[in-house]
Formats: C-alpha cells, structure tokens, sequence
C-alpha cells in the first residue's frame, strides 16, 4: 500500500507470494491492482502473468541461424543485454552505413499449431534517423514479407499538418507510409513483443487444422545522408502464452513528439473489444484535463492498431505540458491511458535577452556552442524570419520589423518563446 503519493510520482512495490507446487507450465496467474482515496475507488485493472511460458522458438548464439542479404548486419559484442553477441545493422561502436537496404533472415521456420498463442518476444535499443530510415520486423505466412506492429513500433511517414510552416516537408515517400516499423532515438534497452494470433489456423467443423509454417525477418534501409547507432536487438524468442483478453483494450504504448509549435501523439492497442473512440486530454499543471480532440477506435479486432494526432502550436500555450487518453467503450465505459509529459524549454544553453522586449529594440541572443540558424514563427504558424549558416555565438535581432506578440524562436533546433510588446 502506499499512502500520499505525490503527483505523477512513481513508486515500485514488492510483496511476497507463493504459487502451489502443482501449478502447470503456462498456467496463469492473476493480480488485481486498484487505486483509492478514502472516498472511492480511481482506478482498477487486473493484469495476468504465465507461469514458465512453452518456448518455441529461441535464438541462440549459433550465426548459423541468420542469413543477411546485402551485408550491413552484424554481431554486436559491446552491447549486449544478456549472453555474449547481440545483432545489428551497425557494427560495434559504429554508425549504420547509408544507402542500405538489407535483410537479416532466419533460417528457421516456425510452426504455429491450432489454438495457441503464439508472440515473438526480444530485447532492443535503437538510434535511427527520424523519418527518413527505418527497421521493421516482417513475417512471411505464405503470402510475401509483410511488417508487423509491436509494442514500440510506430506508423511509417511524416505526421501530415494543415500547414508546412515555409520548410517545403511533406509526407516522407522513403518510409512505406502506415506501416509498422523503428525509428528515432530508444537509448534503453526495452522488450518488445508481437502478437501472432492473426495467423494461427482456426480449426474447421470437425476440429481439424492442419499447423502452418511462417518465416521472420528483419529488413533495414537508409538514405544518402545522416545515421545513427543502428537497431539492436538480443534474447529473441517465441512463446505460447496461452492468454485470454482481460482489459477492453489493452494499450500498448503512448508517447509524444514535438516539431515546431506542435506536439505529434502516437498511441497503440494490442486488442481492442468494443472500443468506440478516444479522447486526447490534455493539461498545463498536470492535474486538471481538458479534452482537446478525438479519434476513432476499431471496435473489435485482436491485430495491434496505430493511432496519431496532432495538437497544433501546443507551445503556445506553456513550455511544459501533459497530455492522457480516456477511451470509451460503446456502452460508456472508460478507462485513462498512462499520462505523458512534454517539455519545449529542455534546451538550456541558449540564452534570449530581454524576453519580453520592447518593440524596436535588439533582443540578443547567445549560445557558446554557436549558433548556426535562426527561424522565427507568429502564433498563427508563419514563418516571419530566418536566416541560416551564421556560424557565430551571439546574433542581435532586430524587433521593429515585428508585430507586438508571441513568437516561436528556433535556434539551431531548439524551441523559445520570445514576446515582442
């Protein structure tokens, strides 16, 4: 139990328990956690374990049992997160190469039976190029390689805006738009884990259903300019894990981008029973929620879906803000996704002063690390200055070209507000 948490605070608990010696090998085993003040309950959900899941499929240390196709994937030795080697599309202390385009493929297929319930379960960390590189992991059950959607991948594609705030971006054609794969920077190891329920054979009138074979594959590709540390992946295996539905939906995970004035929200579910839509909610001091959009949900299905939405010039309204889902079932129910912070001000080493200024005066701004460019947007998403390969610590800015106002400052990427009265 814990009393009196502070706000947004996270505390881990541990409790002992003892299972009966004759529990079998994948039998469940169920924890009901809840959340309460001394007048009602906040929260409840139930979250089910298995006990020594069957393995069928694990990968171990034999090279023997992946086949790369154009090179570009390696043994990694200096990071690994259990054993001696993991594998990457980089090598050991090195950035992945540019313009690859490659497979690493196991040799092994793997037999999925009738009536389990097979997930493919490893370890990663990956630094990718946002946007424009990416890995996805694919499977082949008869009908060609085709990704699929885990716990941390995310739609393919540049998030579409109403507006392209003067920098010409559009939806980026060298990632396969919509589709499930890794980008970006996951500097921690985390396991992902994918559901392969959609293709086990569902036996017929008799009860028969022959098992069927699928292949696996992970696919890397890259443009001519700027990588990163590659996608690491280590502890691969397949389990049956023999679960049953037990949320209406089960979220998978909720994270938050932003680009210029915007915050770009990314959500999963891993299945979703009855889910009629989401409220996107959010909060400047991280207590009091207001619902700023909704989105859509797939009503029943068992495949992992992929959502987005855009809140648009969020900077405006305060450096640091929390955002959380609240999804409705059709009959009215609801339940609160975990709440996640973003922070427009992480960027310390530029300084801006005065802020405010007084209109016609210089407002001088100064980074040790240099400043290599500028852009300035009003608050109605316009780009009303930039200049760029400056190449220098110190710029004065002159505001007497400038309505009275708030503006977005970008200095070398990073993101200020400078009012202009």
């Amino acid at each position: 139990t814990v009393v009196n948490p502070a706000k947004l605070s996270s505390t881990e608990l541990s409790f002992p328990f003892t299972l009966n010696s004759g529990i079998s090998d994948t039998e469940k085993v169920v924890f009901d956690v809840s959340l309460s003040n001394d007048d009602f309950e906040l929260f409840s959900t139930r979250i089910t374990k298995n006990y020594i899941p069957t393995i069928l499929y694990d990968l171990n240390e034999n090279n023997a049992e992946l086949s790369a196709t154009n090179g570009h994937w390696f043994e990694r030795n200096d990071e690994v997160y259990k054993g001696t080697k993991s594998y990457s599309n980089a090598n050991d202390n090195s950035n992945y190469s540019n313009n690859q385009s490659s497979a690493l493929t196991f040799t092994s297929s793997v037999t999925l039976e009738p009536l389990s319930e097979p997930v493919v379960q490893f370890f990663a960390k990956w630094d990718i190029e946002k946007r424009y590189d990416y890995v996805q992991f694919q499977i082949d059950a008869g009908n060609g390689w085709q990704p699929l959607c885990g716990k941390f991948t995310k739609p393919g594609g540049r998030v579409s805006h109403p507006y392209s705030f003067g920098d010409g971006k559009s939806n980026n054609a060298q990632q396969p738009t919509g589709e499930a794969l890794y980008d970006g920077k996951q500097n921690e190891w985390v396991l992902e884990e994918f559901d392969l329920s959609e293709f086990v054979p569902e036996p017929d009138p008799t009860g028969f259903a022959p098992p069927i074979s699928v292949n696996f594959r992970f696919f890397t590709f890259s443009d001519a300019s700027v990588n990163g540390g590659g996608f690491i992946f280590d502890d691969f295996r397949i389990i049956d894990r023999q679960s049953q539905l037990i949320l209406p939906v089960e979220f998978g995970n909720f994270w938050a981008e932003t680009e210029n004035t915007d915050v770009l929200l990314f959500w999963n579910t891993e299945t979703e029973t009855n889910n009629s839509h989401f409220e996107i909610q959010r909060s400047i001091e991280g207590d009091v929620f207001e619902t700023i959009g909704t989105v859509n949900g797939s009503g029943t299905t068992t495949i992992p879906q992929h959502y987005s939405f855009v809140d648009e010039q969020a900077a405006f309204y305060s450096s640091q803000i929390y955002y959380r889902l609240q999804q409705f079932d059709e009959d009215g129910s609801f339940e609160y996704s975990d709440i996640v912070q973003v922070n427009f001000s992480e960027f310390e080493e530029t300084k801006i002063y005065p802020n405010p200024i007084r209109k016609g005066r210089d407002v001088k701004i100064v980074n040790s690390n240099g400043i290599n460019n500028i852009q300035l947007y009003s608050i109605d998403g316009r780009l009303v200055f930039s200049q760029t390969n400056l190449n220098t610590n110190s710029i004065d800015l002159r505001t007497e070209q400038f309505s009275k106002g708030i503006y977005l400052l970008i200095v070398n990427d990073q993101q200020h507000k400078l009012i202009v009265q």
